[in-house]
């Protein structure tokens, strides 16, 4: 009797403490009206790409931070993080992610892609 009542306490424990998995709506509102991101309109595919303050694919002057990855149902269900990326190894962020969570993460890929940006400035 006790062991069940352990359970249904972790259960509730991870229910209350487990981030809802965001639609795919509510992750674009977060990351074009929380962050200064924005969207390609003419892009297709199985996702969606975020970039800083205005879209640049140009390979020496690319503005992309982000790129939303869709499961077979339409949901976000993972986050890849382009400036923390290279050529050979993808940095991805499994959803769901709480919305503060996701902002720090966010506001890190544009200190990371600002770094860069000065760096082959200079």
């Amino acid at each position: 009797m006790i062991e069940a009542a352990r359970h249904r306490a972790l259960v509730a424990w991870i229910l209350e403490n487990t981030p809802s998995r965001m639609t795919d709506g509510e992750l674009h509102r977060l990351l074009t009206s929380a962050c200064p991101l924005v969207t390609d309109p003419s892009e297709r595919g199985d996702g969606r790409s975020y970039f800083l303050r205005r879209v640049d694919w140009h390979p020496s002057s690319v503005t992309r931070i982000l790129r939303v990855h869709f499961d077979r149902l339409g949901l976000p269900n993972r986050i890849r993080m382009c400036p923390s990326s290279d050529n050979n190894n993808s940095v991805f962020v499994q959803l769901p992610l709480a919305a503060p969570e996701l902002q720090i993460l966010v506001a890190d890929e544009i200190e990371l892609f600002e770094q860069r940006r000065l760096a082959r400035s200079a």
